[in-house]
């Protein structure tokens, strides 16, 4: 499976967005990833990084809200090193380590678990439409 920036974009989004139980709303995940990137993703980034995050065990999909608990244990053993302000100067090293540790991974993925109009909600309820 191959990784774009998108989908590091999206981890560290999610990974900065979790509560304290691990879950993240999708609302919560598009504010900070606007505050990274200074860009609101949109559905099909979105779409594609979760479908990529699902594949690779990291995240599950649950009524809309995304559980990552399994992102956090990764990111703790894998990033935890790294030098990470939360702006999207480690987009690079977070894309190279999702494939140094994903890539074997097949690209059949299932369905986006997160609607459009989910999606459009919460775009909408962030930018406070």
């Amino acid at each position: 499976m191959t990784f774009s920036f998108n989908d590091a974009w999206l981890a560290q989004a999610i990974h900065y967005s979790v509560d304290g139980e691990g879950i993240a709303s999708l609302r919560s995940v598009i504010a900070y990833a606007d505050y990274s990137n200074h860009a609101v993703m949109t559905y099909e980034e979105c779409c594609t990084g979760l479908q990529r995050l699902t594949h690779a065990g990291l995240i599950t999909i649950l009524d809309q809200r995304i559980h990552a608990k399994a992102l956090s244990e990764w990111w703790t053993g894998r990033l935890s090193n790294i030098k990470d302000d939360g702006t999207y100067k480690a987009f690079p090293v977070i894309k190279s380590c999702l494939m140094e540790d994903f890539s074997h991974l097949d690209n059949n993925m299932t369905d986006c678990s997160i609607t459009a109009d989910a999606f459009q909600q919460a775009v909408s309820d962030y930018l406070g439409r």
